[in-house]
């Protein structure tokens, strides 16, 4: 539970026992993996991956109208970002799910 914003953190351990099966459940089928990130940009399609598919538009035109050099340049930079893109991403599911969890009355927290 180390991934998570300390709101969700806070939020999830105040649940009962079945809320969290729901939360952890619906996390996992919805969570990136930084792996499958890496494999992605192999194609630039990590931005896509993670549902940013504007980004990966941009990279593509930039790199084709440039001879690739700048998606090449940019790709090389997203080798380090990609951990961080992913666990943004992570980030931004579970804290989706605990509102709508919430919006729906499944907690009460």
């Amino acid at each position: 539970m180390g991934e998570f914003p300390l709101s969700v953190k806070a939020a999830v351990e105040r649940m009962s026992e079945p809320d969290k099966a729901i939360f952890y459940d619906e996390y996992s089928r919805k969570r990136k993996s930084t792996g499958t990130a890496y494999l992605a940009s192999l194609l630039f399609l990590h931005y896509a991956y993670t549902g940013r598919i504007g980004l990966t538009a941009i990279g593509w035109f930039l790199s084709i109208i440039t001879g690739g050099v700048v998606g090449f340049v940019w790709w090389l930079v997203d080798l380090f970002r990609i951990p961080g893109i992913v666990r943004d991403f992570n980030a931004s599911v579970a804290t989706t799910i605990l509102r709508d969890q919430k919006i729906i009355g499944m907690i009460n927290a």
